[in-house]
């Protein structure tokens, strides 16, 4: 079995690229979602439960602090903007 924990003499990469682990985690979801939501028109509980979100309504305003608009506003706007 090896030895897990951190080097502290090593420098997390994380951390000098200026990222926590929460932060990439968020953006990766972030970033799910939006794929989704481009290639499907399936009910956004369907992505919120692709990104683990328990319901629709936590997905909504975690996907409008990422891109500035709802879910339903990305969509009917074409997805960009």
């Amino acid at each position: 079995m090896s030895n897990l924990k951190p080097d502290p003499d090593r420098p997390d990469k994380l951390k000098i690229r200026g990222m926590g682990c929460r932060a990439v985690v968020n953006q990766t979801r972030f970033e799910i979602a939006r794929q989704r939501l481009e290639d499907t028109e399936g009910p956004l509980g369907g992505t919120a439960a692709a990104l683990s979100s328990s319901e629709a309504s936590a997905f909504t305003p975690a996907f409008r602090r990422g891109s500035g608009r709802t879910p339903t506003a990305w969509r009917t706007e074409g997805c960009r903007g």
